[in-house]
Parts: C-alpha cells; structure tokens; sequence
C-alpha cells in the first residue's frame, strides 16, 4: 500500500477503516454500481497557506489497487476502473486540508 501508517496497521478489509482514518488519508466506499468504469471522481482540497496535493486510489473490494490518479497536480479528476469499491484519498503534500470528493455518472 502507499500509507506507511496504514501497513503498521493489522491487514483488515478496506471497509473497516483503519485506525489512521483521517491523519494523512481516507477510505470511502463508493456507492453501488459506480465502479463500472463509466463514473468520475474528483477530490478537491481547500486552499491553505501551505498548499495541498492529494492524490486518489481506486481499489477493489479486497483493497488491492486497480488504478489510481495521482498526478503533481493539488487536485485530480478521473475515471474510476471497473471494479472499483473503494477510494482512497491520500494527502501527499500539505497538512489539515478540508475536501470534497464527488463521484458522478461520466455521461
């Protein structure tokens, strides 16, 4: 995985959030059929003195990583993968930063 604090942390489902939820990353549970490669996610962060890059993992129901859009831009936008369950939001650069994550239908 990419968190360094989350692989300290015992092996468990994405769905039972881990004990870091929210230090330096999220796990969210995307609604039913949105992982069908026909959805977009985006995350945007609020602007902070420091300034922010947060970056999104897509993972399957057994929290492998199928994709991912992590570019050094502050914000990213992408399709999510079929297969998709989970999104994890990781906070790469910046500290204490409001978001929004928003996943809608691509069409």
């Amino acid at each position: 995985m990419f968190d360094p604090v989350r692989q300290l942390e015992p092996t468990a489902p994405a769905a039972d959030a881990p004990v870091s939820q929210g230090a330096h990353g999220w796990i969210s549970p995307l609604p039913a059929g949105f992982g069908d490669g026909t959805h977009i996610v985006t995350i945007t962060g609020a602007e902070t003195p420091a300034g922010h890059d947060i970056d999104l993992y897509n993972m399957a129901a057994s929290c492998v990583v199928i994709g991912a859009q992590a570019t050094s831009a502050a914000n990213e936008s992408g399709v999510i993968p079929g297969g998709a369950a989970y999104v994890l939001t990781q906070l790469w650069t910046g500290a204490d930063v409001p978001f929004t994550l928003t996943a809608v239908d691509a069409g």
